[in-house]
């Protein structure tokens, strides 16, 4: 990723991405709501300039000298939502090795603002080239002994990319196997491979791989050691993206001594051979200019040839240590050497890291693929697996979290549900809840007087949990309907996972247990309102107050009981939340007035619908936003009987007379602001007020109730209001969760590409032991903080 600083942006930067095939340079400027008459692209021969104007009125210019020249008529530029793409036409086939070019001391712009890191194949000697010229440049290019990685102008100038590669062989395929780099994106994400950023060119005794990394486009070459068949030869890229193996068919069944080869023989002899297992890593940094345009001197410990012993001409010998570099995160390097070799008298190693080559006769190994993995590469993968995993910033507890992308600046209708919408309750309100529907249970329906020791249990459970009916099990069922071992209880006990495989035959519950027309017959109750917390609890603890006391009972029995007992005292708690006492139980949020003060400022519309009746809304409102709560809504519906009201397809509006506390009943012919309305349906709503499609967003608790019905059948946009998210993400941002779940996915990862590269089976054994460990600790976590991911399902 580059940026340029606009000039109307102050210190803002504007970032840009580019790439390039053989015929044109492509830049991609990423600006959200960009609209084609508010951009200008202008193009000549040998610049590109770049004017935008925002919606917010603010504008900013982006000039670029280009590094070669381009063909003005055949090229174009396209503006979509979220970016602009300008496609240059390259004046001829080169390829270039910057966007830019660089003005050297005498204002010449002759030099690209790149630089480029060469190894050398035949002798291994590397080469540290500052700033080149053009001609200089392709010069060194066109070396076909060289390996070259190229980088453009970065916006950070001490980041470097590093390639990672190795090679195996089989009878029939030279395997050349290239790691994805570790670099960063600006969202913190790891970049990966995808087969728009590679291009591949082969030929019949060459490989060119170009890939575009966030910095600039990398092109590296290999002059193979023997002829291939490129038209069977392929490449793809790992499921998880982060290698590219690359299979080129082989002539015939010939053993490769070397992939490359080197000095321009043919024979085998005298040739740099990546042995099994070994990897080459190259490394290309950014030199950035002084205000002179001198380079900065760059120190590089070396070591003379004398130094390195020469022996045993017919076998490689042990290893022969050279020393670090001044560089503090370089690591110790081996090399192999033998007879008839030749080194450069000075060795420069600062830019090449664990590469271990053998330059005598040729090294046969068994025919056989190979391991792809060393224990070293294993523990160094999962290292930076872990570290790239756990490093990622903390996610806020109060965010909002978009499943899809929404601009606010198009909805013109905001509506809104009250309770656990509007309206945020006390844990009082739980404990009220439970003793009034324990005092219903025990004087009505002449339950047990000692239920009286069991009292509310605040933390026991949360909504969206499900009850089945039949067996008396309170548990967890996720969006694929399995049942969440380890969170199954009846009454206040677990139940053992073994007892769950064998009444349900495994942990699969079938779609009619949970939904059907029938809401009578579901045999899996979800619970998932205003009363649904302290039912639950009042379940559980009848429950377990039976199982002690060997009581007999149905547990479908006891749930109806319950649900009844529950049921009865909406009315009780509608009347005893009034204008005295609501402060008890709903907390006050003094940035709600200020947020719908904001939306009615701003010419949006707004309206409630909500099943509690009117003197219970009005009492709420009242504490929370004050007497002229109605100004800010344009319609006002109460006892709405969702989710009926969203499903049924006649049922007309009546008008609600606030002094009489009496329903009109004359027909509704239109909805007007300051009034008060009962029942109807969301037709008879659109067909009133003719709003229509996603210019509405509709906020509520309750997923299925609520919103799902309104987003596939009306176009609404809708959003959720999970408070009990809250603990859910604390829970993900607490330090043992974050390491636990790291370690798992790194581990998952060394399993993934192990099983994939025919790693060696007591190893991959050990790491698939050490990852479902972990997957226990992961879920230990997810039930220990009663994370109720049901809730979104």
């Amino acid at each position: 990723m580059l940026e340029q600083s606009p000039g109307n942006f102050g210190n803002a930067r504007v970032p840009y991405d580019w790439y390039q095939n053989s015929t044109h340079v492509i830049i991609t400027v990423r600006i959200a709501n960009l609209k084609e008459n508010d951009v200008k692209v202008t193009i000549i021969n040998d610049a590109l300039d770049v004017m935008c104007q925002l919606l917010d009125g603010r504008q900013f210019r982006m000039h670029f000298n280009l590094h070669r020249t381009v063909v003005v008529p055949d090229s174009n530029w396209a503006v979509d939502t979220s970016k602009l793409v300008i496609n240059l036409r390259k004046s001829d086939r080169k390829r270039w090795h910057s966007l830019e070019t660089y003005p050297d001391k005498s204002g010449q712009q002759t030099k690209p603002k790149s630089f480029v890191g060469i190894v050398n194949l035949r002798d291994a000697k590397n080469e540290l080239n500052s700033l080149l010229s053009a001609a200089e440049f392709e010069s060194i290019e066109n070396n076909n002994m060289a390996i070259t990685i190229t980088q453009s102008r970065n916006n950070t100038s001490s980041e470097s990319i590093s390639l990672d590669y190795n090679w195996y062989q089989t009878d029939n395929y030279i395997n050349l196997v290239i790691h994805v780099p570790n670099i960063k994106l600006p969202d913190n994400r790891n970049f990966l491979f995808y087969e728009d950023d590679i291009n591949i060119i082969l030929t019949d005794n060459a490989l060119n791989w170009i890939c575009n990394f966030p910095s600039g486009v990398t092109n590296v070459n290999f002059k193979l050691f023997r002829e291939i068949n490129s038209g069977e030869s392929r490449y793809e890229i790992s499921p998880c993206r982060t290698k590219i193996e690359i299979k080129l068919r082989k002539l015939d069944e010939k053993y490769w001594p070397s992939f490359v080869i080197s000095d321009g023989e043919e024979n085998g002899e005298s040739q740099l051979v990546l042995k099994e297992n070994d990897t080459s890593e190259v490394i290309a940094q950014e030199i950035t200019p002084d205000e002179d345009g001198n380079i900065p001197e760059q120190i590089i410990e070396t070591v003379p040839v004398s130094e390195i012993p020469f022996e045993q001409p017919e076998e490689d010998l042990p290893a022969t240590t050279i020393d670090k570099t001044t560089s503090s995160n370089e690591t110790e390097r081996q090399y192999y050497h033998a007879r008839n070799t030749s080194f450069p008298n000075l060795y420069q190693i600062k830019w090449i890291h664990n590469c271990q080559p053998s330059l005598s006769t040729p090294f046969r190994p068994e025919k056989r693929e190979q391991n792809f993995f060393t224990k070293t590469e294993i523990l160094e993968i999962y290292k930076s697996k872990f570290k790239a995993t756990y490093n990622g910033g903390e996610v806020d507890t109060q965010g909002v979290f978009a499943n899809n992308e929404l601009d606010m600046s198009e909805i013109d209708i905001f509506g809104f549900d009250y309770d656990y919408t509007l309206a945020c309750y006390k844990e009082s309100l739980h404990y009220l809840i439970y003793n009034l529907g324990r005092d219903v249970l025990i004087n009505k329906y002449q339950y047990p007087r000692e239920l009286e020791n069991f009292d509310y249990i605040p933390d026991f459970a949360i909504r969206g949990l499900h009850y089945d009916v039949e067996n008396g099990y309170l548990m967890k069922i996720d969006t694929f309907h399995q049942i969440q071992m380890g969170s199954v209880y009846r009454g206040l006990t677990p139940v053992p996972d073994e007892e769950i495989q064998r009444v349900y035959k495994g942990s699969y519950v079938p779609r009619h247990y949970i939904r059907s027309r029938d809401e009578d017959n579901i045999r899996m109750k979800q619970l998932n309102d205003l009363f649904s917390v302290p039912e639950m609890c009042l379940l559980s603890n009848t429950t377990e107050f039976f199982i002690q006391n060997s009581i007999p009972f149905y547990p479908e029995i006891l749930y109806h009981d319950v649900t009844s007992a529950i049921g009865s005292i909406h009315p009780v708690i509608h009347k005893k939340l009034d204008e005295k006492t609501i402060g008890q139980y709903l907390e006050k949020n003094e940035m709600l007035s200020i947020f719908l003060k904001h939306l009615k400022d701003n010419g949006k519309k707004m309206f409630v619908i909500t099943n509690s009746p009117f003197q219970f809304v009005d009492n709420g409102m009242k504490h929370m936003i004050g007497d002229d709560w109605q100004s800010f809504f344009d319609i006002v519906v109460v006892q709405a009987r969702k989710p009926k009201f969203f499903t049924q397809q006649s049922r007309p509006f009546r008008k609600y007379n606030v002094g009489s506390d009496r329903m009109a009943w004359t027909r509704v012919s239109k909805l007007e602001k300051g009034e008060i309305y009962m029942e109807g349906t969301v037709f008879e709503l659109l067909k009133m007020t003719g709003w229509h499609g996603s210019q509405v967003i509709y906020f509520g608790d309750q997923i299925f109730s609520d919103l799902a019905d309104i987003t596939l059948n009306f176009g609404w946009r809708t959003g959720a209001i999970i408070a009990e998210l809250e603990k859910e993400v604390e829970t993900l941002n607490s330090s043992e969760f974050r390491e636990a779940v790291s370690a798992l996915q790194a581990l998952q990862q060394l399993v993934d590409e192990g099983q994939e590269n025919n790693l060696d089976k007591s190893v991959l054994n050990q790491l698939i032991q050490q990852r479902d460990a972990l997957r226990l600790t992961s879920n230990k976590f997810n039930i220990e903080s009663a994370i109720i991911w049901a809730l979104l399902r």
